[in-house]
């Protein structure tokens, strides 16, 4: 399982947010179904959001957590193909 996340992204009052935030308060303390459906909540609602690329690598996160290997392959793709330039992309690429 991913180990827990020490440093809280800052997060604005956008759409969408507060989806985001539920979903690092329960990425952080190990509850990774209820991260998962926070930050798919969060996809839905915000997508054009900077903090997309983060909720991707967690999702993709909780699934390599739960031996769901192709579906962490294919989003930890989906961050490559649609964030090339995201800092996020060589944590994706491991």
């Amino acid at each position: 399982m991913p180990s827990p996340v020490s440093t809280p992204i800052p997060v604005s009052d956008l759409p969408g947010h507060s989806d985001f935030k539920t979903a690092e308060q329960a990425f952080e303390s190990g509850q990774y179904l209820e991260a998962l459906e926070g930050y798919n909540l969060f996809l839905k609602e915000a997508y054009d959001d900077p903090l997309v690329e983060m909720a991707l690598l967690r999702i993709g996160m909780i699934y390599r957590s739960m031996d769901r290997n192709e579906d962490s392959l294919a989003v930890f793709s989906r961050l490559t193909l649609e964030f090339p330039s995201s800092p996020l992309v060589p944590d994706a690429s491991l």
